[in-house]
């Protein structure tokens, strides 16, 4: 765990490793819009874009820039922007 920048928030650090994938391990954001979507209220889901949190992360080997992952984290950002988008989401 780290500080969330200047806070006294903590956050789990993502770890990357060169031979790393990528599935979606969460449904949580699509879950709590269609919850405030069935409750009468449109939201705008909010997500740490992919390039933020490969620069969050780290990696055991210094020498691997964890941005060399991002053509395979997108397509995971993609699957949940669809599913927002398919539910109703106008922005996000």
């Amino acid at each position: 765990m780290t500080k969330w920048f200047d806070t006294n928030y903590h956050y789990m650090v993502p770890e990357f490793h060169k031979d790393q994938t990528f599935t979606l391990s969460s449904r949580k954001p699509i879950e709590e819009y269609e919850e405030a979507k069935s409750l009468g209220c449109q939201t705008r889901p909010v997500l740490v874009g992919p390039v933020t949190f490969l620069k969050l992360g780290k990696s055991a080997d210094p020498a691997f820039d964890p941005l060399l992952l991002l053509d395979r984290l997108l397509p995971v950002y993609v699957d949940v922007l669809r599913e927002l988008t398919l539910r109703g989401a106008e922005w996000v």
